[in-house]
């Protein structure tokens, strides 16, 4: 059995990276965080920035690193790749990550340690399928980090909508991290009351909902040129999850065996996240609408994971 080493390795030192490594900085969840990058001067001028910021903490301590200092049990979060550009699709970074992190996976196979890797380079469902594949790492602990970012923006609009507190609000968002994601509202609750006690719950509402949560990438892209604080602070929560065992349920990019009737493909679903890794426990009901479109999802996943492969 995996036991966590309170250590957290960065690969990427971008704003996706550096931004996760200052989220677990800020909340102390790890005892030592690790950054490294091709672009050596930059990673070391974010590490340089950061150990000025853990001055602040408990004593946690920020390193740059290599792949030959990752040991066992640590948590490898990878970022590095292309970035998403405007206009640009999540699907069309595809070539060009896909051999980025084939080549990060051959060199943290090379270590031959036993890691948790959180994949969070796009397109992400591709991606974490390729880290499972070829990392020679236990499935449970390797996946993407799915639909977490989409899910708590589906909250925080539920709960804008609602007038409650997100804490309250009970929805995922499920597939594919990317334009085929679908909100899960017929089973959603807040506070264990049906979604509809509160917001009017009809083919309309369920439409703007989705729009509007899978266009807020690309309005904070065409805003700012990147999107990182958000998944800045979901990542670093699912590490402190994986640390303190927490067996918290997060909607992760995880390969499917068969539930919601699907295999081989790496998509967003709630497992249960804890210091062994991840658990598919269960299934969430969907009904007609939303198992076809999860079904459209798959597809279009599978179609990438294909050409990835080509």
């Amino acid at each position: 059995m995996l036991n966590p080493s309170g250590r957290v390795v960065v690969i990427g030192a971008g704003n996706v990276g550096a931004s996760i490594a200052y989220s677990i900085l800020n909340q102390e969840i790890a005892h030592e965080i690790l950054i490294l990058d091709i672009a050596e001067e930059m990673a070391k001028a974010q590490v340089l920035d950061m150990q000025d910021a853990s001055n602040f903490t408990h004593g946690v301590s920020v390193k740059y690193a290599d792949y030959k200092d990752i040991d066992d049990g640590d948590i490898v979060v990878i970022t590095c790749g292309a970035a998403q550009k405007e206009g640009q699709t999540r699907t069309e970074l595809l070539g060009i990550n896909a051999k980025i992190i084939r080549d990060v996976i051959s060199k943290i196979k090379t270590t031959r340690k036993n890691v948790y890797v959180c994949m969070v380079t796009n397109p992400v469902d591709v991606l974490a399928y390729i880290a499972v594949k070829e990392s020679g790492l236990p499935e449970a602990q390797v996946f993407g980090s799915g639909t977490i970012l989409d899910t708590s923006r589906l909250k925080g609009a539920i709960g804008r909508d609602a007038h409650v507190n997100s804490n309250n609000v009970h929805a995922y968002i499920m597939g594919e991290h990317g334009d085929t994601s679908l909100p899960v509202l017929s089973s959603g609750n807040i506070a264990n009351m049906p979604l509809d006690t509160f917001v009017k719950l009809n083919d309309q509402y369920y439409t703007d909902i989705a729009g509007k949560i899978r266009n807020t990438a690309y309005e904070i892209i065409k805003g700012k040129k990147a999107t990182y604080y958000g998944i800045g602070n979901a990542v670093a929560s699912i590490c402190k999850t994986i640390i303190r065992n927490e067996n918290k349920i997060y909607p992760l990019s995880v390969i499917l065996k068969g539930q919601y009737n699907a295999k081989d493909v790496s998509i967003g679903v709630p497992v249960m996240l804890n210091s062994d890794g991840y658990k598919i426990v269960g299934e969430v009901p969907l009904n007609d609408l939303e198992r076809n479109l999860f079904d459209e999802s798959v597809k279009t996943v599978k179609a990438n994971i294909q050409a990835a492969n080509a």
